[in-house]
């Protein structure tokens, strides 16, 4: 079970990681030139990995697989 926020005043995690990814989006359309910047969400499981001789760290999982399906959709931030 996830905590919930306490007050109204606090947000929840999804929330929270919803508007991060919204300012990452605003940031990177206000850089000159604008850069382009995929972000998606999903909050389910991820296994972090160290690759053996690189000691690269890759990620899979639910999480992982539905927020680039979620990023892929290209939804645009508006100004």
């Amino acid at each position: 079970m996830r905590p919930r926020p306490n007050t109204d005043s606090e947000m929840s995690p999804e929330d929270a990681l919803t508007r991060m990814g919204q300012l990452l989006c605003r940031w990177a359309i206000s850089q000159a030139p604008p850069l382009a910047l995929q972000v998606g969400i999903d909050l389910g499981s991820i296994v972090m990995v160290e690759l053996p001789n690189t000691h690269q760290l890759s990620y899979f999982g639910t999480a992982v697989e539905g927020a680039r399906r979620l990023a892929e959709i290209n939804v645009h931030v508006a100004d």
